[in-house]
């Protein structure tokens, strides 16, 4: 793939809607996140090339969440780019497909301009979090997610990571954690049943190298995001989101594993 290259899907993605919002105490129970739960990719061995955004499981994650999901590879997985963010799991999980994902996937006539326009009265009430989740402005979650198998990622360019290349304002978390996710944190939906205390795992991880800057054993580049470079100064304060990493264990191959950058960090 050239762009967008995993083991189980290129993008997992939002919707975009179109429409007018007459009405916001109706917006309460719209989620455009997408979801996949409880999957899983069962091969001998997987092999993914290409030039940016490219994962064992997906290439991109574009405000959406993968729950409890495993990759079992005994023989191995290998993930190899000539361009940047290349990730055990994820090549990059981050906001909507609107702001982050514009220049592959153009998206024309979203509602992010009648979300604009009403947040400056609805910000600070749980239906501004809806708006704003309407509008693309969530994070992405990954959540109880196991690599199992022995894991060698690599590009030549920026972001390597043992599960994730990038993670802008991402959640990478333990299973009983779920209701940190914004969906089911606003109270308005019902997260799907999980195995408790589930990690995030990564089990044998090999080596993590980039021939550019930032690798990690667990992500290669992580930073939050500031909704005021996209929507202007409509939500003051409120216009930070943070990522979170909690719980998350990784193991190397018995000899141990390496954490390579040719550049910076």
């Amino acid at each position: 793939a050239d762009h967008f290259g995993g083991g189980f899907a290129g993008v997992v993605r939002d919707d975009v809607i179109r429409q007018t919002l007459n009405d916001l105490a109706n917006v309460s129970s719209l989620f455009p996140m997408s979801e996949i739960v409880h999957c899983s990719v069962e091969v001998k061995k997987l092999n993914v090339s290409g030039r940016n955004y490219l994962g064992g499981f997906a290439g991109v994650q574009a405000n959406s969440y993968v729950i409890e999901c495993d990759l079992n590879v005994p023989s191995g997985i290998k993930l190899s780019g000539s361009g940047e963010c290349v990730g055990g799991f994820t090549g990059s999980a981050q906001l909507g497909t609107t702001f982050t994902l514009d220049d592959y996937l153009p998206v024309s006539g979203s509602l992010l301009g009648t979300v604009t326009a009403v947040l400056e009265d609805a910000a600070g009430s749980q239906n501004g979090q809806v708006l704003l989740a309407l509008g693309g402005v969530s994070p992405s979650g990954i959540v109880g997610c196991r690599i199992y198998g022995r894991l060698d990622v690599g590009a030549s360019g920026d972001m390597v990571g043992g599960i994730v290349g990038k993670g802008e304002a991402v959640q990478i978390l333990k299973s009983s954690d779920i209701l940190l996710l914004g969906k089911y944190a606003s109270g308005n939906a019902t997260p799907p049943a999980t195995s408790g205390d589930r990690k995030t795992t990564v089990s044998q991880l090999y080596r993590v190298r980039t021939w550019g800057n930032y690798a990690g054993g667990i992500a290669g580049y992580l930073m939050s995001a500031s909704t005021k470079s996209l929507l202007g100064d409509t939500l003051g304060a409120k216009a930070f989101l943070g990522y979170l990493v909690e719980d998350v264990d990784v193991y190397g191959i018995s000899e141990g594993y390496f954490v390579e950058a040719d550049g910076d960090y």
